[in-house]
């Protein structure tokens, strides 16, 4: 014969269903701190990026300025999206926004828009260009909505500098307005 005890000894139904509820619950709580830990980092990660770089890319546009003597919009370019100045030795300098590529399908193949300096000088310059023709472009990062605007009195250039980083999810957009002088100072 069993004794009392000896037929306690085990979980019953509803003790074993009460642990995996309970198991369940923390389970699906660990996953989701997780997973908007994951989605925060991603994010972080994609601003950080952006602004570096946008700080990049002003750091450079700086340089070119430094270089300038004159600066003004391009008038063969009838979007807005180009910009013409001289150098110190004479030679032609142009700016402008130009689409670079396109994002991955997951955003929808959005153009990339870097922005292209090019020494379009004729050889009439005193001297080399001072500014090397390169493209500031970076993936998945569009630098449209850029734009300059000139105060001719002092020579000073408002550069509106607004870049969308299409490599996450949603996008995440950076914008900064920063002054430079022509031909050096900021």
């Amino acid at each position: 014969m069993t004794s009392l005890s000896q037929a306690e000894e085990g979980l019953t139904l509803i003790e074993l269903l009460a642990a995996l509820v309970i198991g369940s619950v923390v389970s699906t709580l660990l996953v989701f701190v997780i997973s908007y830990e994951f989605r925060s980092w991603q994010s972080i990660e994609s601003q950080s990026n952006l602004r570096s770089n946008v700080i990049f890319t002003s750091n450079a546009i700086q340089q070119i300025f430094q270089n300038l003597v004159t600066f003004g919009p391009d008038e063969n370019a009838p979007d807005g999206a180009s910009w013409m100045g001289l150098d110190a030795n004479g030679n032609t300098v142009k700016i402008q926004l130009k689409t670079t590529g396109t994002t991955g399908p997951s955003n929808g193949n959005v153009p990339i828009i870097g922005i292209a300096i090019t020494d379009t000088s004729s050889p009439t310059g005193d001297g080399p260009p001072l500014v090397p023709s390169t493209v500031y472009t970076f993936n998945d990062t569009s630098f449209a909505g850029t734009n300059f605007e000139l105060n001719d009195v002092d020579n000073v250039i408002e550069l509106n500098l607004q870049a969308t980083y299409y490599g996450t999810e949603s996008p995440v957009v950076y914008q900064t307005t920063e002054d430079f002088t022509l031909g050096g100072g900021d």
